[in-house]
């Protein structure tokens, strides 16, 4: 019968295949061999299984790791997810890709799990320079003097004969004459 082996001459029953404890699976058994557990490979996992042959999952297969997770060793239960500033695009990968950085006067939107984000422009009013400029650097507001456009990597000073009193603005006013 499927499922079962036995090892001893003379027998009047054979006996159940083992399961194996989860993040192995079980090959090799039946006929006269109880087959051997090894480890799921990494990015793949096996969450269910026991020594007391809980029924049909003695020959239960790995699963692939989903998007946005990963299992970076052989013989997981599961597979955690991608930390905060890492993602993973494809199913079964054993690693997390690091968010990138976007150029100055850009911020990355949406960067983690299973998306790589979007490199977006910084809104007037703000600017993202080259100092401490990581994934998850926030665009800087504009000072009140200053203004800046989208996509901006300073904010510049508002010019004679104008100016600004208010913070995170995309022009300057003109003086009254």
């Amino acid at each position: 019968t499927h499922g079962q082996y036995q090892v001893s001459a003379g027998a009047k029953t054979c006996v159940d295949c083992d399961t194996c404890v989860p993040g192995k699976i079980r090959s090799g058994c039946g006929s006269s061999s109880a087959g051997t557990c090894s480890n799921c490979d990494s990015g793949t996992f096996k969450p269910e299984g026991s020594g007391s042959k809980p029924k049909g999952l003695w020959n239960t297969s790995c699963q692939q790791c989903a998007k946005g997770t990963y299992a970076a060793v052989a013989g997981q239960a599961s597979c955690p997810s991608c930390e905060v500033g890492t993602y993973q695009l494809l199913a079964g990968k054993s690693v997390c890709t690091s968010c990138s950085t976007c150029p100055e006067g850009n911020f990355r939107l949406s960067c983690g799990l299973h998306s790589s984000g979007t490199c977006q422009k910084c809104p007037g009013g703000k600017f993202k320079d080259s100092t401490s400029n990581t994934w998850d650097t926030a665009c800087g507001q504009c000072g009140s003097g200053t203004f800046s456009k989208d996509g901006a990597s300073k904010c510049e000073v508002c010019g004679h004969g104008k100016y600004q009193d208010a913070v995170q603005e995309s022009t300057c006013k003109t003086c009254q004459t």
